[in-house]
């Protein structure tokens, strides 16, 4: 079984522009458009991206600029290197991908290891998400309490036959020291209008030490199942995990963000409770998205509480945070080599699931820099492929 690699470059690419995207549209989650500004579109914003720089980039580049988001979709521009891949027209050579997928989801299927059957959940782009998934349930009977599945099942837990509020409260009792789940139960509790319970699954929150979506349990549940059931080599499975851990929901931020700013009357968190939730999320909080969001609880916090230049210092904090881990990152390439050196992706992967991606970030960029000063190093692999029109 033979993949084609240009289909999974695609595919990260993919990830780190909306990866790269998002993030911007994050650490500017607080600041007001103009009124009559109207709202762009993912397209729209590269639309206008020039094409592929020719020539070292300038030191200062101004970080909402175009210029910024070309280094993060093409990579460093290297004299001499061509893209890795020649990425054309690749319609029929990603159905080939889905073909093989589907196939190693049939095998996967038919296993009796649990944790098969679990990857298999994620791979089965077929299944209806709104309705059970049969592979998930029987992962379950064996591991009833695996946190990763019950997640899985509570991100897809909208149909009538599924009682929401059981599985939430499996997934906390199975990982009762996760914040994550606390927060998703609060966004619940508010949705339903029951502030009381909510405030109860806040205050559990903000004593969790940590706040974890499973990015890396993901992205390590299906290298696994991809190993066990293609040809795929180490990054193209981890490549394939990354493109679908990055498409699961995040949780019911939104719900608690706007009631700590205070937007309801019926359901206003207090500034105090909001502070604690939002340093708990900023240092406890897994992936970087995760602790920029505490930030920006803290800004609103303190808006609501009157400090205005404590609400400064955070807005401070959060530009600085977007200038070291996601600016930083782009400027030295990073990104490329997490495509194009599975030793270096490996690192990655290990640094985030043991210390979050913050750190990962950190010792990511250090290589870079280190391997653009190795003149023995292959300068090509902080290039990336061209996406296709």
């Amino acid at each position: 079984m033979q993949i084609h690699r240009q289909s999974v470059l695609r595919i990260l690419t993919i990830v780190v522009i909306v990866g790269f995207v998002s993030a911007m549209v994050w650490f500017s989650y607080d600041r007001a458009p103009p009124e009559d500004a109207a709202p762009a579109t993912l397209s729209e914003k590269f639309d206008n991206v020039p094409p592929t720089i020719t020539s070292a980039p300038p030191i200062h580049i101004d970080p909402d600029s175009p210029d910024l988001i070309d280094l993060a979709v093409h990579g460093l521009p290297i004299d001499g290197c061509e893209p890795r891949v020649d990425l054309q027209i690749i319609g029929d050579r990603n159905e080939k991908v889905r073909q093989e997928i589907s196939a190693a989801v049939a095998l996967l299927s038919a296993s009796d290891d649990p944790e098969y059957l679990i990857g298999a959940t994620f791979l089965d782009a077929e299944h209806d998400v709104q309705t059970p998934n049969p592979m998930l349930e029987r992962a379950l009977v064996q591991l009833p309490e695996h946190p990763v599945a019950l997640w899985h099942k509570l991100q897809h837990c909208v149909d009538e036959t599924c009682d929401r509020a059981a599985v939430l409260r499996a997934a906390a009792a199975a990982d009762p020291t996760n914040g994550i789940l606390w927060v998703e139960s609060a966004s619940q509790h508010i949705r339903a209008g029951d502030y009381a319970a909510a405030e109860r699954a806040l205050r559990r929150a903000v004593s969790s030490p940590r706040f974890d979506s499973y990015f890396v349990d993901y992205v390590s549940l299906i290298e696994r199942s991809l190993a066990a059931t293609t040809e795929f080599d180490y990054s193209q499975r981890v490549i394939y995990g990354i493109g679908v851990a990055a498409a699961v929901a995040i949780p019911g931020f939104a719900d608690i963000y706007r009631a700590c700013r205070g937007d309801s009357s019926d359901m206003a968190i207090s500034p105090a409770l909001c502070e604690e939730l939002g340093e708990g999320m900023f240092s406890g909080g897994s992936n970087l998205m995760t602790s920029m969001i505490g930030l920006g609880i803290l800004k609103v916090a303190a808006t609501r509480s009157g400090d205005t230049a404590l609400a400064s210092e955070y807005t401070a904090k959060s530009d600085e945070l977007r200038e070291h881990y996601i600016h930083r990152q782009t400027r030295a390439g990073a990104h490329a080599l997490l495509m194009n050196d599975a030793t270096v992706l490996r690192q990655y992967l290990d640094d985030f699931g043991a210390h979050g991606e913050r750190h990962a970030i950190e010792n990511l960029v250090e290589a870079a820099e280190r391997l653009r000063a190795d003149d023995t190093y292959d300068q090509c692999n902080f290039v990336l492929p061209q996406l296709p029109d």
